[in-house]
């Protein structure tokens, strides 16, 4: 429960800094869900079981975008609390939609934390992604 106060903590932190840098023709949601299980790319993260999730997104007109989401996790050992944050900026060129952006995958206690970049690239109905680990190319 430690580590669901400081994800919360850190939510708030951000959420609180998303509103005060909140400037005309820009917007900030907030989500919140109980899920029957938080699978990520094709793994249980909640050991087959019911996870806490919930975030707070800033986006501006431009096409900038920032956000905090946490959730709990459990390995069927273990519990704990993951929290992401991330950033972006989204566009159209011509009749595509791009998104790139950054995010990085954080543990509390667990030490499980990476970072990523991503490119979104879609065209009607068909998207293309790539996402690549950055801290796996560290030298």
């Amino acid at each position: 429960m430690k580590s669901l106060s400081k994800a919360i903590a850190i939510a708030s932190l951000v959420s609180a800094s998303a509103l005060t840098a909140q400037v005309a023709n820009a917007e900030v949601s907030f989500n919140a869900a109980v899920v029957s299980d938080y699978v990520f790319r094709g793994f249980s993260y909640s050991d087959n079981g019911f996870a806490l999730q919930g975030g707070a997104d800033y986006s501006h007109e431009s096409g900038a975008y920032a956000g905090v989401w946490a959730s709990t996790l459990d390995d069927g050992t273990d519990t704990g609390t993951e929290y992401d944050v991330y950033a972006g900026y989204w566009m159209e060129v011509g009749e595509l939609e791009v998104d790139l952006g950054y995010t990085t995958y954080n543990t509390i206690d667990d030490g499980l934390d990476t970072a990523e970049v991503y490119a979104n690239v879609t065209k009607g109905a068909i998207t293309g992604s790539i996402y690549l680990d950055i801290d796996a190319y560290e030298t």
